[in-house]
Formats: structure tokens, C-alpha cells, sequence
């Protein structure tokens, strides 16, 4: 039992050595006699806080996706509102090239107006000469031309402008499908500004607003990452810790009473080994009398009856001392062994 004694102190001395470090960082008393239920009530407390970790780590992921989707969305609308600002650009650049919209539309009305006057002037002209060759005088004042050089004269001015219509005409058509063309893409220019100044700096504004959360929400989310896994790497050490504290309890119940088994025989071997020779003694003159009773017993009398009864009695306490003597034996065996 010493023996087993000893290697029971070896496996308490191991385990605590296993454990110390770990009881140390968890500042868990090794004296303490409820060392078992310190650490038990540590390892609820750390997966209590570990659950609780776990929910606001989820909440975070939850939020940083929802974050990430946002941002692919803004992301994904700037693409195509590029897209689209890229081919308004090629239809107004089409008709207009590099130049200014507004500044060709003055210039083009203005040109315009100028063609009515003038269309209206010749008009006037073609009007005029078939007055004047009708009345052989002047359309406006009515004088009569002095000879026929001067209204000659006056009729080819007036036919020359006259003459210039059909052209005239021609330049207002082309004027007209040009001032047309330029109003038509107005609306497309105003959406070209439209998407530039508004719609894209709108978007690049919830773009950038939402990836610097995203990241700042990054950083809290790995911040709570590390910590999650730190209490969880806890958990599992206090686990470990709590089976090895579980075992050194064990081990160190079943020292106790395997020193109280030692104790008590050391206290019944003492105090039973002074009469060990006294009762061989017993027992050996027991036996002797026992033999001589039983060479007796051939003679059926009534002193020979009186006598079994006394063999009986005397085999009996033959019997219960010699187990008390292999009792004892055994526990001076086992003392020696110790």
C-alpha cells in the first residue's frame, strides 16, 4: 500500500504540474479544497461569455455582408450609369462634336432668323418685279421710270434677288433639319449633365460613405474575431484544466483514504503482534489437548460424551484462534511489505 501510495503522490505531482501554469493564468488558489468547483464555476462563466461573444460576432458579420452588398450595389450602379453617360456622350458628340450645345444653337437660330428676313426681303422682290413690269413704274412710290435704261437697270437688281430664293430656300431647309438636330439632343445633353453632376456624385458620395464603414466595421469585426478566438482557445484550456483538476481531486480522495487504510493497520498490526507467540502457544497446547480427546472419544461411556463435548468445544476455539493468528500473519505481511 505504500507502494500504491507513492504512485498516487507521483500522479498528483504530474497533474498539478500539468496544471499549474493554467491555474496560475486563471488565478485559481491550488490549496484551495474546492479546487474542482472554482474551476468548474470558471469554465460556465467563459462559455457564458463565449455565447455572448458569439451573438454580437454574428450581429457584426451580419452588418459588415450587409455593408458589402451596399457597396457592390453603388458600385454596381456607377458601372452603369458610366455606361450609359459613355453612349449619351458618343450621340451628342455625333452631332456636335467637341463643341458647345448652347453656343451652336444661338448661332444656328440666329443664322435661322436671318434666312426668314432675307426669305421675306425676296419675296418682297419677286413681288416687287411683277409690279413694276406691269406698271412700268416703281412698286413702292409709284414714279415712273424716266426711260427704259433706268428700269432695266431696277428689274435686274430686283430679278437677282429674286433669282437667289430657291437657294435661299435651300439654306433655311438645311438650317431648319440642323437647329432640329441640335434641339433634339438637348434633352440628351441635359442628361448627360443631369447623371454627371447629380446621379454620379450622388452614387461616388454612398459609395465612399459605405465602403468606409464597411472598413471601419472591418476592423471592429476582426477585433472581435481575435477576441472570439481567444475565448474560445480559453474554453478549451479551462476544459483540459477541469479534467485534470477532476482527476487530482480523485486521485488526491482516494490518497486520503488509502493513508487512513495504512494508518489503521499500522495501529491494529502494533497493537495485535506482542501476542502472536502467546497464542502459537494457545494453539499449539489446544491442539495437543484436541488429539488426546479425540484418542479418547473410541469409548462410548458418558464421561467419554462429556469428553467430545469438551473436544468440540476445545476444536472450536482451536479454529477461531488459528484464523486470528493467520489474520494477524497477513497483516504483519503486509506491514513488511509497506
Amino acid at each position: 500500500k505504500l507502494s500504491e501510495q507513492r504512485r498516487k503522490q507521483e500522479t498528483i505531482d504530474k497533474l498539478l504540474s500539468d496544471c499549474k501554469s493554467d491555474l496560475a493564468l486563471f488565478n485559481v488558489n491550488q490549496e484551495s479544497s474546492q479546487m474542482d468547483r472554482d474551476v468548474d464555476q470558471l469554465l460556465k462563466s467563459k462559455e457564458k461569455e463565449l455565447k455572448a461573444a458569439q451573438e454580437t460576432l454574428d450581429k457584426a458579420i451580419s452588418a459588415s455582408s450587409l455593408l458589402s452588398s451596399k457597396r457592390d450595389h453603388f458600385a454596381k450602379q456607377i458601372a452603369e450609369r458610366e455606361t450609359a453617360l459613355s453612349q449619351k456622350k458618343q450621340q451628342v458628340k455625333g452631332v456636335i462634336g467637341d463643341d458647345n450645345l448652347d453656343m451652336l444653337l444661338d448661332d444656328c437660330e440666329a443664322e435661322y432668323k436671318k434666312l426668314i428676313e432675307d426669305s421675306a426681303e425676296y419675296n418682297l422682290m419677286g413681288r416687287f418685279a411683277v409690279r413694276m413690269r406691269q406698271s412700268h413704274s416703281c412698286p413702292v412710290c409709284d414714279r415712273a421710270f424716266a426711260d427704259v435704261v433706268e428700269e432695266r437697270c431696277v428689274l435686274q437688281r430686283v430679278d437677282n434677288k429674286s433669282k437667289s430664293t430657291e437657294d435661299l430656300k435651300a439654306s433655311i431647309v438645311k438650317v431648319e433639319n440642323r437647329l432640329a438636330s441640335l434641339r433634339r439632343i438637348k434633352p440628351v445633353c441635359e442628361e448627360i449633365d443631369r447623371i454627371t453632376l447629380f446621379e454620379l456624385t450622388e452614387l461616388h458620395n454612398s459609395l465612399d460613405e459605405t465602403s468606409d464603414e464597411f472598413e471601419r466595421k472591418e476592423i471592429d469585426l476582426q477585433d472581435l474575431k481575435s477576441s472570439h478566438s481567444k475565448l474560445q482557445l480559453d474554453e478549451k484550456r479551462l476544459q483540459m484544466m477541469k479534467r485534470k483538476v477532476d482527476e487530482l481531486v480523485k486521485v488526491q480522495r482516494e490518497l486520503r483514504n488509502l493513508k487512513e487504510d495504512i494508518s489503521f493497520l499500522e495501529r491494529t498490526v502494533d497493537s495485535k503482534s506482542v501476542s502472536i507467540s502467546t497464542l502459537r502457544g494457545k494453539l499449539q497446547a489446544l491442539e495437543d489437548k484436541l488429539r488426546t480427546l479425540n484418542s479418547e472419544y473410541e469409548s462410548v461411556t458418558v464421561e467419554h460424551k462429556q469428553k467430545l463435548q469438551d473436544a468440540q468445544n476445545h476444536a472450536a476455539r482451536f479454529r477461531d484462534l488459528k484464523e486470528e493468528l493467520m489474520r494477524l500473519q497477513l497483516r504483519q505481511s503486509e506491514k513488511g511489505m509497506l
